[in-house]
């Protein structure tokens, strides 16, 4: 569900000049193919640790409560975002439309591109 966390890590990283990591990037043990097994909260906790301690300072995207205490415990700042969920289904929509829209070279309000 949207909510913006990615835009806002991504722009935060970049003015601090830092990597931006995602929470949700590491819910998956690696595989071949991908997406076959998924981590338990301790391995995907450890796995973000140690590419955070890696890179010395990151900033990290969504949620990672019960993961593991370390990990939690190892944040500066947190940053709670919250938009209704009404909000939250318009954004999802409009993103939905203007994906469709690119491919056809219409704009989401029907006016060319």
């Amino acid at each position: 569900m949207v909510s913006g966390t990615t835009i806002l890590a991504d722009a935060l990283a970049k003015e601090l000049s830092i990597i931006h990591l995602e929470a949700d990037d590491f819910l998956w043990l690696p595989s071949d193919p991908l997406y076959q097994n998924l981590a338990d909260n301790t391995q995907r906790g450890e796995r973000l640790l140690k590419e955070t301690r890696f890179h010395g300072r990151a900033v990290v995207a969504c949620s990672v409560m019960g993961w593991c205490q370390p990990l939690e415990n190892g944040f500066d700042l947190l940053v709670f975002l919250y938009l209704p969920v009404e909000l939250r289904l318009e954004i999802k929509t409009s993103r939905g439309k203007t994906l469709r829209s690119s491919k056809t070279g219409v704009s989401g309000l029907g006016s060319p591109v």
